[in-house]
């Protein structure tokens, strides 16, 4: 029996990258994945590939109207769940002095506004005195700043605000045995990293003197099998903490 059989969970951001692997890692432990994403084709694209475990609803994270009607696709189709990883995010890589306030906002509403509408909207459907759980998608970047965190303004705000309602949620919403955590991953291997380091090798020495612990940044799944784990029932106790996957970054 896989760790997830019968399980429900709801991934945002789930049509690539990290939210696409933590669909495919509950998807191949038992659990039906709620993919959810902006881009139709995406999770369309996603369902081909992982099946009929794997059910697309199109809409916008940072659209509380969006998060009402998921919630009541989930109560007629499921009745209820029991993981939601918010994962959704942007990065624009623009300082203070050169994100716009609306550059600043957008930003904020995609990587913060969404986790509080998740969390908010998603308790109705939420399990609850079973020990479901509620994983929000830091970074780093919700830790510190400079140049080696994207050294966005945008993102470092919201990811640092994602990592506080994440123990203000985990307090309230320990009475109903629902635990709260965040991940905060350094450098993911995405495609763009991959082209990006081999055009520049300063930069990926630079990662190497960061981010002692080879191969200097994580794979999607890698993330995903974090996510994983604070779901798993053997992390019962675990509750209002961030777990750092960062090779290294925050240790020097």
């Amino acid at each position: 029996m896989s760790r997830f059989d019968g399980k429900v969970a709801v991934v945002t951001g789930a049509g690539q990258g990290v939210g696409y692997a933590t669909a495919a890692k509950f998807i191949e432990e038992g659990a039906t994945v709620i993919g959810i994403g902006r881009t139709e084709a995406k999770l369309v694209k996603a369902a081909e590939e992982l099946g009929e475990h794997y059910v697309p609803f199109t809409m916008d994270v940072g659209s509380e109207a969006d998060w009402q009607r998921l919630v009541e696709f989930i109560k007629e189709k499921f009745g209820e769940i029991d993981y939601l990883v918010n994962n959704a995010a942007v990065i624009l890589q623009k300082d203070i002095l050169t994100i716009s306030y609306e550059e600043f906002k957008s930003t904020v509403n995609t990587n913060l506004d969404s986790v509080f509408l998740g969390m908010k909207l998603g308790y109705e459907v939420l399990k609850k005195g079973c020990y479901s759980a509620i994983v929000n998608v830091s970074s780093i970047g919700g830790i510190k700043a400079g140049p080696d965190t994207g050294n966005d303004a945008g993102y470092n705000a919201s990811k640092a605000g994602v990592r506080n309602l994440t123990k203000h949620a985990s307090y309230v919403f320990a009475k109903d045995k629902i635990r709260v955590n965040s991940v905060h991953p350094g450098g993911i291997a995405t495609q763009m990293l991959v082209d990006y380091l081999a055009a520049n090798p300063e930069i990926e020495a630079a990662m190497a003197a960061n981010n002692p612990l080879a191969p200097h940044y994580s794979e999607a799944s890698e993330v995903a099998e974090c996510i994983l784990f604070l779901c798993d029932p053997a992390s019962k106790p675990v509750t209002g903490t961030e777990l750092v996957c960062d090779c290294g970054n925050l240790a020097i």
